[in-house]
Formats: structure tokens, C-alpha cells, sequence
């Protein structure tokens, strides 16, 4: 149909309505609801991931979390119900720009591209622990590919504070895994939950 594909590279997330009756049009805002992420920084495609799901305690779906093929983060916002205004508005903006959660880059700054679905739980205390691992294996060059890629851990502590989005290797706690002790160590000491 015509305007269903993006003219500019922006990925979106589609939210349909199972209980559409199967002679109903689809219309968005209606039985369909898009929300843009921002378009790609680079001449290269990007890819939006399959979301991972935040459930409030009586499982509705609340925050969705996906990754894309540029190393961003995504959230997106249903805390408020699913309409055309909430749609619009799923996406942290600055200005009218949409910003990602977290952006993934390596020590040489070269993207680190999230394909997995990201798994949520709940964080101690409040807000929600987000956990994916990056890197890509769908297209054929992907397999000579030996860039440094990691497993992330990224606490969404449900605040709009600007200085809690694009989250990047600064505001990380690096840890390495000892396949010999099974254990993981770093340099800095980090206590899960204590606001440290």
C-alpha cells in the first residue's frame, strides 16, 4: 500500500489489535498503533529488534524495550494505555527528535548492534532491569565478522531525567566472565539496588 514503507530508514514498532473482524481496514490509531524510533545515523539500513516486554503485576504490558542494528536502545511507553496520543508520545523525544535509551558502541566506538529480543525483570526496589546481548548474525559477511560484542544490563529506574537516557560505555560497570571459575569480576564495586 502506498506509504507503508519508510521513506526515510526510521524503524518503527507495530502494535495490532487481534480482535480486528478479518473484512475490518486496518487504521491506524484505531486497530493499529506505529511508533517511530529515530532515523538512522548512518547511510547503512537500520533494523529494529523484536521488543522485549515489561507486565505490571497484573500483566498487562507496559514498557516495551528493543533494540536496532545501529547499537540503540529503545523504550517505549505504554504506561498510560494504548491510544493515538500515547502512541505518539511512546518514545522519549528531545525536541522532536526520539532518543534512545541506551546507545552500544565498542572501545574502538564501532556500533554494537542489538538482533536479540531483550529479557525484562523486575529491578530491586523499583523500575525494571533490561539484559541483551549485541552483536549480528544475518547477512552474509556477519560470519567473518570478529568485533568485540557483550551482554549489557541496563536499569530503567522509570525517570524522564535526561541524564538517565543514552545510557553509553561511561555510565557502564564493566565486568569480565572467567570461563575457568565460572565467576565475573570488574574494577569498580557495584551493589544491585543500593542506588550505587
Amino acid at each position: 500500500a502506498d506509504g507503508a514503507a519508510s521513506t526515510d530508514g526510521r524503524q518503527a514498532l507495530f502494535l495490532l489489535s487481534l480482535d480486528k473482524a478479518a473484512g475490518d481496514a486496518w487504521v491506524e490509531g484505531t486497530n493499529y498503533f506505529k511508533m517511530k524510533v529515530a532515523t538512522p545515523s548512518s547511510a547503512r539500513a537500520a533494523a529494529l529488534a523484536n521488543p522485549g516486554v515489561a507486565k505490571d503485576v497484573f500483566g498487562t504490558a507496559v514498557l516495551c524495550y528493543a533494540g536496532d542494528t545501529q547499537g540503540n536502545l529503545w523504550k517505549f511507553d505504554l504506561q498510560s494505555g494504548l491510544n493515538s496520543t500515547n502512541a505518539a508520545s511512546a518514545v522519549k523525544t528531545s525536541g522532536t527528535t526520539p532518543v534512545p535509551m541506551a546507545v552500544l558502541r565498542d572501545s574502538a566506538n564501532r556500533v554494537q548492534p542489538v538482533t536479540t529480543v531483550p529479557q525484562v525483570v523486575p529491578g530491586l526496589g523499583s523500575g525494571y532491569m533490561v539484559i541483551f546481548g549485541t552483536g549480528k548474525f544475518l547477512e552474509s559477511g556477519d560470519a567473518a565478522n570478529t568485533e568485540t560484542n557483550a551482554v549489557y544490563g541496563i536499569w530503567d529506574n522509570l525517570t524522564n531525567d535526561v541524564s538517565d537516557w543514552q545510557v553509553g560505555r561511561a555510565k557502564l560497570f564493566a565486568r569480565t566472565f572467567d570461563a575457568a571459575t565460572n565467576l565475573t569480576s570488574g574494577d569498580t564495586a557495584f551493589e544491585f539496588g543500593s542506588g550505587s
